[in-house]
């Protein structure tokens, strides 16, 4: 497993500020409380966060061109037929994958094929 290069920067200053605070956290603190280790739990944790959410893990994909492999992580919340009017201008499938904060945030390519079309929609917000 890897970490994506976005997420380095973070996820390498995170670290220095829980290291950080848990340096001074020995220093200055004389006795320890049940609050204490509390508090380092949560920093910890947070950092564990941070960390998963960049993670890249190796994945094994096979070369059958017969097949599609998922773009992205998650779960399949819909699979309907859609008038696309913008560019194919018929009838398709659309499969629209919901991503939580515990899945891999990486997307990937579902097949080999070329970028016919693009088109940047300012200001439209879609559903997750």
């Amino acid at each position: 497993m890897y970490f994506h290069k976005e997420g380095r920067k973070l996820i390498f200053i995170t670290l220095t500020l829980v290291l950080v605070i848990y340096a001074a956290m020995v220093f200055f603190v004389r006795e320890w409380t049940f609050f204490h280790g509390l508090f380092m739990c949560i920093l910890l944790l947070f950092w564990m966060a941070i960390t998963l959410f960049f993670r890249i893990p190796r994945r094994i994909f096979t070369e059958d061109s017969q097949q599609l492999i998922a773009p992205a992580d998650g779960t399949i919340v819909t699979i309907e037929e859609v008038m696309e009017k913008e560019y194919i201008k018929e009838e398709c499938v659309m499969i629209s994958i919901f991503m939580s904060g515990t899945d891999v945030h990486v997307n990937r390519y579902p097949c080999d094929g070329v970028v016919e079309y693009a088109k940047y929609h300012r200001g439209n917000y879609f559903i997750a």
